[in-house]
């Protein structure tokens, strides 16, 4: 099946179940869902052509190129030299007293807890430790510097090109590959203060590691979006999003990804932006053995309520990148 009937298939599939939160998840839940790679040997070089449309790039925002509008944006914009903590919303006192004392700049501290994970069919009491939390997702010039120090990337490394951060998207058809190239930001030199996309597990793994910092896990990132709150729900609450709560296609489509912390209807209780919008976000599954690679979060390109509430009980991939894939680093 095409990447094009494919995204068409399962957007009216969506469309029809968006009241189900249940039936949305199961679009990129792990039982349903294409093989995910195991944690420790997840590509982070050539692209995989064993990547199919049938999940690779879905879940929290499929993102088909397209069909993107190129008509400008309705989002604030940033320039090149713009950097991710200009545009966040000023946090509560009690989030900003938490970034200062427990963690590094630029990171919240997220209190311990326990919760019922919101898969559906697998409620199970989860447990979390306090632990930091980037504020927003890594953005492109966060992500340069690394490059500069040769800390980062696998794929840069491999090319022999160690100037700028992944510029090539994954998708199994080599022209539908090329348009979705076009969305990384890495490409561009008007977006270092967007978040970093097309990015693999293991590039994003190993810059969390090369600032001392790591991966969150999937526990952390939805205990981080919900709390102990009993039905599946959105940081702002159980109201369904609307135009302006996050970065995302609805409802108007978008060419591109948001500044960090453009929308402050999207601030989790602690002052963490852009979890439901923006990027899909890369995180660590270690509920299974061995622990898996699993994205949360929906993205610039998601135009359903149901891709944003499915986020929330992440999916995987088989994709070792995508335009509508990023990151954020945890730290004990």
């Amino acid at each position: 099946m095409s990447r094009a009937v494919f995204l068409v298939a399962i957007g009216l599939w969506v469309g029809c179940n968006s009241a189900q939160p249940s039936g949305v998840a199961a679009v990129g839940s792990s039982e349903s869902g294409p093989k995910s790679v195991d944690v420790g040997t997840a590509a982070g070089g050539t692209p995989s052509a064993e990547a199919t449309a049938s999940g690779a790039s879905s879940g929290g925002g499929i993102a088909t190129t397209a069909g993107v509008a190129t008509s400008a944006d309705p989002q604030p914009t940033a320039s090149a030299s713009a950097t991710a903590s200009a545009a966040l919303p000023s946090a509560s006192a009690a989030a900003a007293s938490t970034e200062t004392g427990r963690c590094p700049s630029g990171m919240i501290h997220i209190p311990g807890g326990s919760f019922k994970r919101h898969k559906p069919g697998k409620q199970k009491l989860a447990t979390v430790k306090g632990f930091c939390l980037d504020k927003a997702e890594v953005t492109v010039l966060e992500y340069k510097e690394c490059v500069k120090e040769k800390k980062c990337s696998p794929r840069c490394l491999e090319i022999g090109k160690c100037t700028a951060v992944p510029v090539d998207a994954d998708w199994p058809d080599p022209m539908e590959a090329i348009r979705a190239s076009m969305f990384c930001n890495g490409s561009r030199n008007d977006r270092d203060g967007h978040p970093v996309n097309c990015v693999s597990f293991s590039e994003a793994k190993g810059y969390c590691e090369s600032r001392n910092k790591r991966l969150p896990t999937g526990d952390e990132w939805e205990w981080a979006v919900v709390g102990d709150k009993s039905a599946p729900i959105f940081p702002w609450g159980q109201r369904a999003p609307e135009g302006g709560d996050l970065c995302w296609g609805k409802p108007y489509k978008r060419s591109m990804t948001c500044v960090p912390g453009s929308y402050d209807k999207d601030v989790s209780r602690h002052g963490v932006v852009d979890m439901t919008g923006n990027l899909s976000e890369w995180v660590v599954d270690d509920t299974r053995s061995p622990p898996r690679a699993q994205l949360r979060g929906s993205s610039w390109y998601a135009i359903d309520d149901g891709y944003v509430q499915a986020a929330l009980w992440g999916f995987e991939s088989t994709s070792g990148r995508s335009e509508v894939f990023g990151f954020r680093c945890a730290k004990d």
